[in-house]
């Protein structure tokens, strides 16, 4: 028993002269310290974040419509009844082509005096040829040469009236009143069909004919976005039967009144219509690109940092 208790002595001395080695080396050396090779260091990559203004769109429904500016609305001169309708909804039209053909007793009374006074003229014609013979003859004065040339001058400016009404009206050759295209375009409303009769104190436009070329889109506004939104800013409208296409068109006019029922306020955009892709009545979308004052963090470019680990 002694000699075990002898050599675990042995051991605790040497452990301890040990530590306190250590400690001795330590304290004559404090710079001392592990160290990682340079092969071991850890490359760690650092993002930064920094607030930006960002784009922020405002888009509002909107539908295309006609411009009133290239519009011509048709209204008949004389009440009757429309004996034929040559043409439709959507129809492409020229200048004086004929829309529609109304039968009317105004103009059964309008070619009854047109006649008259091509009656009244040729009598005058003939007065004046016999006044100016009986004259030649002596069997006649100058005074009643004179009256033949008065009535003779009457009874030109009578024709003459009704030849322009004639006219004016454009009655045909067999009595019908013809209702013409005041310019080139496609027919937008259509108001009228064969058999139909109206007369002048209850009838409305009977078609519309506008030119295309250029067309409005109708824009609605929130109240909470009226702000945003200013006459001259640049506009990008797409509909759903281009989904893959956009049209550029400005904003032209800003509304000043709100809708009592929907409550928005409108905004017309005008833009070209190329091909006549744009229908009225299309439901559209448009983009009003903003600059706000809102911001979002933005990841910039990377940079690398050598981070040696001890």
């Amino acid at each position: 028993m002694n000699r075990i208790l002898s050599f675990a002595s042995v051991i605790t001395l040497s452990l301890s002269a040990g530590l306190v080695s250590c400690s001795k080396q330590t304290a004559e050396n404090p710079t001392a310290h592990t160290q990682q090779s340079p092969s071991a260091q850890d490359v760690a990559l650092l993002d930064t974040a920094t607030t930006a203004p960002v784009e922020k769109p405002l888009v509002l429904s909107g539908r295309v419509a006609t411009n009133s500016n290239t519009s011509a609305l048709v209204y008949p001169q004389v009440g009757g009844v429309v004996q034929e309708v040559r043409v439709g909804l959507g129809d492409k039209v020229t200048k004086g082509q004929v829309l529609a053909v109304i039968k009317s007793s105004a103009i059964v009374e309008l070619q009854h005096q047109h006649s008259a006074s091509q009656t009244d003229l040729d009598i005058a014609r003939k007065n004046l040829q016999v006044a100016e013979s009986m004259f030649a003859d002596g069997l006649a004065s100058e005074r009643d040469v004179t009256l033949a040339r008065k009535e003779l001058q009457k009874a030109q400016s009578g024709s003459t009236k009704f030849s322009k009404q004639m006219t004016v009206y454009g009655v045909s050759k067999d009595g019908l009143y013809t209702l013409r295209a005041p310019i080139s375009g496609f027919i937008t409303e259509k108001n009228v069909t064969d058999h139909m009769q109206f007369n002048l104190g209850n009838v409305t436009s009977l078609f519309t004919v506008s030119n295309l070329d250029e067309v409005w889109v109708m824009a609605n506004v929130f109240e909470a976005d009226i702000a945003k939104v200013q006459e001259g800013q640049q506009v990008m409208v797409s509909t759903l039967a281009y989904p893959n296409q956009q049209f550029t068109g400005r904003i032209d006019q800003v509304s000043h009144m709100l809708d009592p029922e929907s409550k928005v306020m409108k905004v017309r955009v005008r833009l070209a219509n190329p091909g006549y892709m744009l229908k009225p009545g299309m439901y559209t979308e448009v983009t009003v690109p903003l600059h706000e004052q809102e911001f979002a963090m933005v990841r910039q470019q990377a940079t690398d940092a050598t981070v040696v680990l001890n």
